[in-house]
């Protein structure tokens, strides 16, 4: 996969994460959301500090379940530290127990 951003995941750092992403709920619609990108779109804002809002166009809709659910807040304060990433300024980033 063509890396578009600095911030965006390498394969290597996606073998780690991808096991970590939960399972699309059974009885519901199909997952049509591509997980990578939602992480690729978390990583961006972390790393730029823009809102949600300003995300460029190419990362999944700012409207996605999944930017907002609980999965997405936990990986939000857990990404630094599963990928070994440098604090980011201002950003009050702790890894959850």
């Amino acid at each position: 996969m063509v890396q578009r951003y600095p911030t965006d995941l390498t394969e290597a750092e996606w073998t780690i994460l991808a096991p970590l992403i939960p399972a699309a709920q059974p009885g519901g619609r199909p997952r049509t959301t591509d997980m990578r990108e939602v992480v690729n779109a978390i990583l961006y804002s972390l790393r730029s500090g823009c809102q949600w809002r300003m995300l460029p166009k190419d990362f999944p809709p700012v409207w996605s379940n999944y930017l907002n659910s609980p999965f997405c807040t936990q990986l939000r304060t857990r990404l630094p530290a599963l990928l070994a990433l440098p604090a980011i300024p201002g950003e009050p980033l702790q890894a959850s127990t």
